[in-house]
């Protein structure tokens, strides 16, 4: 399994080396950094007591495991870190199971009489070789634990992730790398390609079914897909500037404050997508339209919402689909081109918005609608 862990430490190390080098470094990445610096250790840890020997320090072969319980809080931390600056210092609360099990590592260790150690390594080993390991009452309890912290963290995560592109629908009209679409694939892809191998290993020692060299190769490589598909998204990913939802009170303030003038400043605001067509702008967000038209961002985020039923995504994109449709019809510039004209810029988004908005795709519009000349 040397060349596994060889692949996780190089993917792990580049990952780091490609996001340090990025110029205004976002908060975010500082976090994804952490995160990638703790498998790196990891990756390093595994090569060590598989091609080592480590009874001359048996606390190598023991330390990995307090690892998995930072990866979940790091996760959930990095999740948050991509509509924030900064994250209070009360988010260290977060790594208190983390420490505790490494304290109880550390404990159990100095425990032994040193002398005691090479013997004990060596019929784990042993035992593993001839899968017949037997873990005692407290080990169950310690791998309990390590499943149920990493589950409860990754549900808290996808609930972050599904709440940010909530604000994000929101906020923007543009949708591409600053998305988190591809973070709430790798929680799933997370729980099932690590959790669940990490659940069948662990349970394998309790009641040995499976040969724990294919359940370990298992794991090794679900780490290491997981550092080549965080890593790469980490790199494209943008930051998320966003304008938070009020909170109950300051909405119903608000609608108090806009209730007999809000006809008014939505007619203001079809005259003026009509007008200045701002939608042609590919970067165009709530807060740059709220200042175009003079009022303040919540404002207009609650004159779309009440006169839309829908966001400000879908708000802006519904023009840009409208002007599309209109230039399919009058013109035989390529499709893409056309896109692009009308404020979108990735071609996979302009056919998924398009055929949501049709019905059909592109062409089939085109084909459909264009009048015979």
């Amino acid at each position: 399994m040397s060349i596994w862990f060889s692949i996780g430490f190089t993917v792990s190390i580049f990952s780091i080396i490609l996001i340090t080098r990025k110029e205004n470094s976002l908060f975010s990445e500082k976090i994804a950094t952490a995160i990638l610096g703790i498998w790196t250790l990891r990756f390093v840890l595994f090569y060590v007591k598989e091609n080592t020997d480590v009874s001359f320090f048996p606390l190598l072969y023991f330390l990995d495991q307090g690892f998995f319980f930072v990866d979940g809080p790091l996760l959930f931390l990095y999740s948050k870190s991509l509509s924030v600056n900064r994250i209070r210092c009360k988010a260290l609360l977060h790594f208190i199971p983390a420490v505790m099990a490494f304290a109880v590592t550390i404990y159990t260790y100095f425990q032994v009489p040193k002398a005691d150690w090479p013997r004990i390594i060596e019929q784990l080993l042993s035992q593993s070789k001839q899968n017949i390991y037997r873990v005692s009452v407290e080990e169950s309890v310690f791998i309990y634990c390590i499943l149920i912290h990493n589950a409860i963290y990754a549900l808290l995560s996808l609930k972050d992730v599904k709440k940010i592109k909530k604000v994000m629908l929101s906020n923007l009209s543009t949708i591409n790398k600053s998305g988190v679409n591809w973070l709430s694939k790798f929680v799933k892809f997370w729980m099932f390609l690590l959790l669940i191998p990490l659940t069948i290993y662990f349970f394998n020692y309790i009641y040995p079914i499976v040969n724990i060299h294919y359940l370990e190769m298992g794991l090794i490589i679900s780490l290491v897909l997981s550092a080549i598909y965080f890593g790469t998204n980490v790199i494209e990913q943008e930051n998320i500037r966003i304008v938070h939802q009020e909170d109950e009170t300051k909405t119903n303030n608000l609608k108090n404050k806009l209730s007999e003038k809000q006809a008014e400043i939505f007619q203001r605001l079809l005259a003026f997508m009509e007008k200045e067509k701002p939608f042609l702008e590919v970067d165009l967000t709530l807060n740059k339209l709220a200042n175009l038209i003079n009022i303040k961002s919540n404002e207009l985020s609650y004159i779309i919402n009440k006169n839309t039923y829908g966001n400000f995504h879908d708000f802006v994109n519904q023009y840009r689909i409208e002007s599309v449709k209109k230039e399919l019809t009058q013109s035989n510039e390529q499709i893409i081109m056309i896109a692009y004209a009308n404020g979108f810029n990735s071609k996979s988004t302009f056919n998924s918005v398009f055929k949501k908005k049709t019905g059909m795709t592109p062409s089939q519009y085109r084909k459909t609608y264009t009048k015979v000349r």
